[in-house]
């Protein structure tokens, strides 16, 4: 039985990362009984989730500090760790879960080593962008629990090979680590209908546009494609051309607004917040390109929709993006912080259709072929195997001594 995907919070279901491990579930359940533990502040007790799609529960998984006083935020973790192991004994045992995938580096993961010597299953973890990339803003006692953590796990996945290389040098003392790329399901974006002209009147958007699919947050760049939309107004004859950001308002949202209205170009550039995930690919079904001006990813599930959906793409030139595009080949590729930059190419891809026609067909055949969910999941199956192995020989051994002749 394979596996539970301990992830960090309910809202982590939501967005990309979410996305992935309903997709791994989804992929897995066809063969193998599959769990997802998600880490809710409010369930001091486990309880099952109200969650049609996959086997779901919650639990608090508390950590010996927190926003209260030092003494406070010890007793209280003091007072819910031997009832939190309780409760998750109860549920490897009532779901027979052989091995756990943690997804995300963290401190809270404590739980699952702390279990080990008490016949805990054997877990893996991985690593996605942010718990890498911002390990270093962490307290010194998350970064030493995550680092046990880590240390203790019998395989580490990074999702990227450039997020891979990276791990090697912010998490000392580590094995090998792999890279296991993300994978969608094609069916999520193939049994879609066709979007209707209302769906976009409803959303009050451009018969044509260019869609950038993000949340609004710093390190994905939404200012820097703010900037190019208004270089791009600013030139003489430039055609009328339009900028949706569809994702959820973060931190940089207020700033992003102020710049759309400091730069005079908000009838070219649209923020319409979060919309759901298949109004999101129906969109991608409509746009004119996708813009990616990221400067910082793991690997994001948003250019492998794209791909599938075989919508041309303008990304950065970072690692994580040139393991799945080839420049002039599958993508335009810009350099990070550029505006102007990323103006000439959305100005080339705007007025070349023979150009956008023949990215969107290369990235699709791309993402087609080494992007799947399937082989994602046969990855992982093989990792999960790895991690059990030893216990399934023992077992095997045992059954044929007590089925001799």
């Amino acid at each position: 039985d394979l596996p539970s995907f301990p992830t960090r919070r309910s809202s982590d279901l939501a967005g990309g990362v979410g996305t992935v491990i309903r997709t791994l579930s989804a992929e897995l359940s066809g063969q193998h009984r599959v769990t997802v533990l998600v880490n809710d502040w409010d369930a001091r007790r486990l309880r099952r989730s109200q969650d049609s799609q996959m086997r779901s529960y919650d639990l608090r998984l508390r950590l010996p500090y927190g926003r209260m006083s030092p003494a406070k935020s010890i007793m209280g973790w003091l007072r819910d760790l031997p009832m939190t192991l309780v409760y998750l004994r109860r549920l490897i045992r009532a779901e027979q879960i052989d091995v756990i995938h943690l997804h995300f580096a963290s401190a809270y993961q404590f739980y699952f080593r702390l279990l080990r010597p008490f016949g805990g299953p054997p877990y893996i973890v991985t690593l996605h962008r942010g718990d890498t990339v911002d390990f270093a803003k962490r307290s010194k006692i998350q970064r030493a629990l995550t680092l046990w953590v880590l240390r203790g796990s019998k395989r580490v996945v990074a999702v990227s090979n450039w997020l891979a290389e990276l791990a090697k040098s912010t998490f000392p003392g580590l094995r090998e680590i792999d890279c296991i790329h993300n994978g969608m399901k094609f069916s999520n974006l193939d049994d879609l209908d066709e979007p209707a002209a209302s769906t976009l009147t409803e959303l009050e958007l451009p018969a044509e546009f260019f869609l950038m699919v993000a949340n609004v947050t710093f390190y994905k760049a939404p200012d820097v494609a703010i900037k190019a939309w208004a270089r791009l107004q600013s030139r003489p004859g430039s055609p009328e051309l339009h900028l949706v950001i569809v994702g959820e308002a973060r931190e940089f949202w207020d700033t992003c607004a102020k710049l759309i209205e400091d730069l005079g170009c908000g009838g070219r550039v649209h923020m319409i917040g979060s919309l759901p995930h298949s109004t999101v690919l129906q969109l991608m079904k409509r746009a004119t390109a996708l813009v990616f001006p990221s400067r910082s990813e793991g690997l994001p599930l948003v250019l492998l929709e794209a791909g599938a959906a075989g919508l041309p793409a303008i990304c950065t030139s970072i690692g994580p993006f040139m393991e799945v595009v080839d420049e002039n080949r599958t993508a335009l590729l810009v350099p990070p912080n550029e505006p102007d930059a990323l103006a000439d190419a959305v100005a080339r891809l705007a007025g070349d259709l023979p150009l956008r026609q023949r990215l969107g067909r290369a990235l699709y055949e791309k993402v087609r072929r080494d992007f799947s969910a399937e082989h994602m999941a046969a990855r992982y199956v093989a990792a999960y195997q790895n991690a059990i192995d030893d216990r399934l020989d023992r077992s095997a051994q045992c059954h044929l001594n007590n089925s001799g002749p």
